[in-house]
């Protein structure tokens, strides 16, 4: 039957002295805040909420985010893709990714790094600008750009322009106008410089190299001295033509070429008459060059050094000794001499006081009023090492082929 217990249950909520009290019921009402625990045994009993103090009454997704709610178990989702657009998160902080997740994407794009402007750092995977100077440390000398090594290949140094590259396989030289790197083993351009050399080709061929040697299949062109082998070396050219330019028209003076290394002077001398041979009917006049007495820097003194007229011992690098005696070399030395006279004009070799002793004599008896002759000479000998420079040679050039070039 109705009573007033059920009319005090009719809002939902008895009131707590109206339940019985018993062993699987609340006995005491505990303190304020507690809630009833299972504590696994029996009833259970009044204890604190572990979780108690929060304040988050909701969860609501932001940019990159969905999902959220505002009560029971939220689940949030991420929304980025592939890519992490600059201003999809905003955080002042730093962001860490852990690449070997299968979820995170491999792509990044921000504004900044490390607070520098992303457009500023060079790509190593595309074509790319550089504004500024790349500098290597004090330290760091040891450093630059370097290339994958094989001498069998070529390598690419630098191209004027993206276009043109050296072959990508290091075949040869691809399309290059610009620097690359090749050693002799690689077969492209031919020796040129010879051994690792640095080219300069255009539109993939070499024209310019240097490594051993220096190599050019154009002209060079060198605005001080050439100075070959330390001014001991030797140069291999056809013709040798120093050019003047007289009147705005420029000319050929071709030097001379010879067999041999040898060495020359030239001169003008005025002979005397020999008092001790004059007579009324005839005269000899006489002029003594002696290479033991002349002014010291002349060109006779010069001509007599190179030539090495005291037979001093020549040693080269592989430890040979070369000697040429005085009787060597006055036996092998060449005497020109023209008159300035009607007359006749010979010499003799005074090999042991190293002299060459030049004679006239007018053609006509003439008055004692002539008292000078004078005559020119030119005096050709071998050079001091002249036995080291054979008339064959070793070098690997063709130079004139008489066989192609005579018919």
């Amino acid at each position: 039957a109705y009573d007033a217990d059920l009319t005090d249950l009719a809002d939902g909520t008895l009131t707590a002295t109206k339940v019985q009290y018993g062993a699987n019921f609340i006995t005491v009402a505990g303190s304020s805040g507690q809630v009833w625990k299972s504590d696994g045994v029996g009833a259970g009993a009044w204890g604190t909420d572990n979780n108690s103090g929060g304040d988050i009454t909701g969860i609501t997704n932001g940019t990159g985010i969905s999902g959220g709610c505002t009560s029971g178990t939220c689940t949030l989702s991420t929304t980025l893709g592939t890519t992490i657009e600059k201003g999809e998160i905003a955080n002042s902080g730093t962001l860490s990714f852990d690449w070997a997740d299968s979820e995170v994407a491999d792509t990044i794009r921000a504004g900044t790094l490390d607070g520098v402007d992303s457009l500023s750092f060079l790509r190593s995977d595309a074509n790319d600008n550089l504004t500024a100077a790349i500098i290597v440390p004090s330290a760091n000398r040891d450093e630059g750009i370097f290339g994958t090594y094989d001498s069998n290949k070529t390598q690419h140094i630098w191209s004027m322009g993206t276009a043109y590259r050296n072959n990508a396989a290091g075949t040869n030289f691809g399309n290059l106008y610009g620097l690359a790197y090749k050693h002799t083993n690689n077969t492209t351009g031919g020796t040129m410089a010879g051994g690792h050399q640095m080219v300069w080709a255009q539109s993939g061929v070499g024209t310019s190299a240097m490594g051993t040697n220096i190599w050019t299949s154009g002209t060079g062109t060198f605005g001080g001295t050439l100075t070959v082998g330390g001014g001991t070396g030797k140069i291999n050219a056809g013709t040798i033509d120093p050019i003047y330019t007289i009147g705005g028209a420029r000319y050929a003076t071709y030097m001379a070429g010879m067999t041999g290394v040898k060495e020359e002077t030239t001169g003008v001398i005025h002979l005397l008459r020999n008092s001790q041979s004059v007579t009324r009917n005839s005269g000899t006049y006489e002029y003594v060059i002696d290479f033991d007495e002349v002014e010291q820097g002349s060109d006779l003194w010069l001509f007599a050094q190179t030539v090495n007229v005291d037979g001093r011992a020549h040693i080269v690098e592989d430890g040979m000794v070369y000697r040429t005696t005085s009787e060597e070399l006055f036996d092998k030395m060449i005497v020109l001499l023209t008159p300035a006279f009607e007359g006749d004009v010979w010499y003799e070799k005074n090999v042991e006081d190293k002299q060459v002793i030049i004679y006239a004599q007018l053609k006509e008896v003439q008055l004692p009023s002539i008292g000078t002759l004078e005559v020119s000479y030119r005096l050709t000998a071998p050079r001091f090492d002249w036995k080291t420079w054979k008339n064959t040679t070793e070098d690997d050039v063709e130079g004139f082929n008489l066989d192609k070039l005579l018919q």
